[in-house]
């Protein structure tokens, strides 16, 4: 197992990697360039693994990815510095409450990616999801006490490299 923090990975972190995403994929990469050398370890839920089929995680072309793509999705889960949580009625039961707690998490594979990373004691949860799951930074505690934080990659994973949160939204910073 890596040593240092354990990351949580969602759907949307997973398809800035894959798709080489211009706003994403460089932080992401350092992660997983860091997680290779063991000095961290990420995790993600299986439903992961059917959550990434898509160019995009949200919006716009949508569309699925080819066959062809799905040799390199399947191979990328199996990776040693990569831990795959199966989903189980514990995750399940606490995703399903924590829908019912915060109405700003409107969406259930939110909440089973949520309720995954508190099971496992994530040091972080990193998504790309501002409506849903960064609004919940630091209000849900992890099994071990301490509260999960929810973000993008940024200069709390590697130091000033990260410095200045991107607005996805805005041409100049993709």
């Amino acid at each position: 197992m890596a040593k240092g923090k354990r990351y949580y990975w969602d759907a949307c972190a997973w398809l800035g990697l894959l798709n080489t995403e211009f706003a994403k994929h460089r932080e992401l990469e350092i992660v997983w360039k860091a997680a290779e050398r063991s000095e961290c370890e990420i995790l993600t839920s299986a439903l992961s693994q059917v959550e990434v089929f898509k160019k995009k995680c949200e919006g716009q072309d949508s569309k699925p990815l080819s066959e062809e793509n799905d040799q390199a999705i399947a191979e990328i889960f199996l990776q040693p510095h990569v831990t795959v949580a199966q989903l189980d009625a514990i995750v399940a039961e606490s995703a399903r409450a924590l829908l019912r707690k915060h109405p700003e998490l409107k969406k259930a594979p939110d909440a089973i990616h949520l309720a995954t990373a508190l099971f496992w004691d994530c040091d972080a949860m990193h998504t790309y999801d501002d409506e849903n799951l960064t609004v919940l930074s630091g209000k849900e505690r992890c099994r071990n006490g301490k509260p999960l934080q929810i973000h993008m990659p940024d200069e709390t994973v590697y130091g000033p490299l990260f410095s200045g949160k991107k607005n996805l939204n805005d041409p100049d910073d993709r």
